[in-house]
């Protein structure tokens, strides 16, 4: 846990608990709202539980607290680039309720996860920005962050997952002689 100071605006930043699932999906849900993606929102506190607090979590979180309430979060996890030969983290999301944004949350929660790489030996922190988000944009560029224009983001969803597993396992059983 760290206490951040902007002004008079004091947020303390620390890892969420068990007891934060319900905070974290609001603000998963306020992010999905944000990048107007509401409606392909599946996560539930179910699953919110069970990815960031069970025996092996997938995915961890960070939280921003003012006066005992979540303002902001930054869910993240980890990953390896070969190209380094080190660990990275993948910041999935970095999320501040808007009447908290430019007042220090997101540099702090960002601030934060810097110190965790750090600590753990992690050569880069890596994530995408949606093209039409300037503010955030800008707000990455600040902060050190560059911006990679030229790569484009390519995604298999589960439909996709399974038609190429599927395609895959066919061939194997089926192999073409030749």
């Amino acid at each position: 846990m760290r206490i951040h100071r902007e002004g008079t605006l004091i947020i303390e930043i620390r890892k969420a608990e068990k007891a934060d699932v319900p905070a974290i999906l609001d603000l998963v849900r306020g992010k999905a709202e944000f990048d107007g993606c509401l409606n392909s929102l599946q996560s539930t506190e179910v699953d919110i539980e069970e990815a960031f607090f069970s025996e092996q979590p997938k995915a961890f979180a960070l939280l921003a607290m003012k006066s005992g309430e979540a303002v902001g979060i930054a869910t993240y996890y980890s990953i390896y680039s070969t190209f380094i030969a080190k660990p990275g983290i993948w910041l999935d999301d970095l999320f501040v309720y808007p009447q908290f944004r430019g007042s220090g949350v997101g540099e702090a929660l960002l601030s934060e996860l810097c110190i965790l790489a750090q600590n753990t030996g992690c050569g880069r922190i890596d994530w995408i920005v949606a093209t039409d988000n300037d503010r955030g944009r800008s707000f990455y560029e600040r902060s050190g962050a560059r911006i990679f224009e030229e790569v484009r983001r390519a995604r298999l969803d589960e439909c996709a997952i399974n038609a190429l597993a599927e395609k895959a396992h066919n061939k194997a059983m089926h192999p073409t002689s030749g």
